[in-house]
């Protein structure tokens, strides 16, 4: 019995193992379509009917969808591999939890070129901040999440740096939003960008999210 019970650890180390890899690959292709938003979000704000803006829409959509198939890959290696049911459920959390990120970003840079939206030349600077700082609130939480695998005491500081560019971008928002209705612009248009504004900062909020997950994750693996 007791051989057994020390080759247990072993057993799941391996399929951890291996969940590590395709996390790896998953995270990789993530960041991709952040540093394509980033990039397409810069164009938009410039001209959101240009072709180069509607090249990097598509160009995040791939993206977004590449790291779709690899999350799916991930979902099927939890419920296939003979991991601890408790493990397995906080991993998959933990997945969906991430797969928000792009999706969201996906859906902004999407919307605003939809709408053809023009945005006021005297608050591009902010707008460009905010994008700036949501894409390197995912970078943080990226290495927050591969530590999961490496460096458990990382976790934890990484994921209180996730927090802290969160409340930067929050108040950043706040900042831009009162600058918003100040400009003398009809209402529907100010509304609008209102709008988009706080869509941009839920990127951040989804990433927090995912950083409260981690923490727990990362605090039952301690034991």
């Amino acid at each position: 019995m007791r051989r057994r019970r020390e080759a247990m650890p072993i057993f799941f180390w391996n399929r951890e193992k291996e969940i590590e890899k395709l996390m790896d690959s998953y995270l990789t292709e993530t960041r991709t379509c952040l540093d394509s938003f980033q990039e397409c979000m810069f164009a938009l704000l410039e001209d959101s009917t240009s072709e180069r803006s509607q090249a990097l829409v598509e160009q995040v959509d791939q993206a977004e969808s590449r790291a779709d198939d690899l999350r799916h890959k991930i979902e099927f290696e939890l419920y296939g591999k003979a991991l601890m049911p408790e493990s397995r459920g906080d991993l998959l959390g933990l997945v969906e939890a991430i797969d928000r990120v792009p999706n969201w970003a996906e859906e902004v840079v999407y919307d605003i070129h939809l709408q053809r939206v023009e945005f006021p030349a005297h608050l591009l600077d902010q707008f460009r901040e905010i994008v700036k700082l949501n894409v390197e609130c995912f970078h943080v939480l990226e290495t927050a999440i591969t530590s999961l695998f490496t460096d458990i005491d990382a976790v934890f500081q990484l994921t209180q740096d996730v927090d802290k560019l969160e409340g930067e971008i929050d108040q950043l928002e706040h900042d831009l939003i009162r600058a918003v209705f100040d400009i003398e612009e009809r209402l529907s248009y100010r509304h609008l960008l209102h709008f988009i504004i706080r869509r941009l900062c839920d990127i951040s909020d989804k990433s927090e999210n995912v950083a409260d997950r981690l923490v727990v994750l990362a605090a039952k693996k301690r034991i």
